[in-house]
């Protein structure tokens, strides 16, 4: 076992929802191991086998289809009434589709959120514990469990993430905060 070692490099995924695999190298070698976790189950009698998902990816772009299908329905309909009316109103064909586009958005945000909050879960590392003074003085220790479970999503952003930052790569972890805000601000924005 000397002579692997766990080695940060850049390969190709088939799917971005794809949870990233380890790769380990042979010392003085150009050979990789690339190691994925397997979910398995079975089905009507079948086995099923798959490399896992990345929740956070899986969040993130249903959130992103979400949007995308709102924005269509609000071009084709609601934009449209707004040019060329001055009091909207919605046949009963096309309330069915204004309702389509509520239910889009609402998942898009739900999703989007859930990103942000599944991505701040993964940031804390699982040996992590933060400690509380309580009001009545006591000193509590929350682990990273019942940080997950207890703290809201702004406490563990506003309270924990700036301490975990300091532990991992903070270029990795900032861009993809960006990129979940910047998805929930364009789906709020509609």
């Amino acid at each position: 076992m000397d002579n692997i070692v766990k080695k940060k490099v850049q390969i190709s995924i088939p799917d971005k929802r794809m949870a990233q695999p380890i790769c380990f190298n042979e010392k003085g070698s150009d050979r990789f191991l690339r190691l994925h976790q397997i979910e398995n189950f079975k089905l009507k009698g079948k086995q099923f086998n798959f490399s896992s998902p990345n929740n956070i990816s899986l969040f993130v772009n249903i959130s992103k289809k979400e949007l995308k299908a709102s924005e269509n329905i609000y071009k084709d309909l609601i934009q449209k009434k707004i040019s060329s009316e001055n009091i909207i109103q919605f046949s009963n064909t096309e309330l069915k589709i204004l309702y389509d586009y509520f239910e889009h958005l609402q998942i898009s945000i739900i999703f989007s959120y859930s990103a942000v909050e599944a991505f701040v879960n993964a940031c804390i590392p699982n040996s992590f514990s933060f400690e509380i003074i309580n009001k009545k003085g006591v000193k509590e220790i929350w682990n990273k469990n019942n940080i997950e479970r207890y703290f809201n999503t702004t406490e563990k952003i506003v309270k924990i993430l700036p301490i975990t930052l300091m532990l991992i790569n903070q270029k990795t972890v900032i861009g993809i905060i960006l990129q979940s805000w910047k998805i929930l601000e364009m789906t709020l924005s509609i």
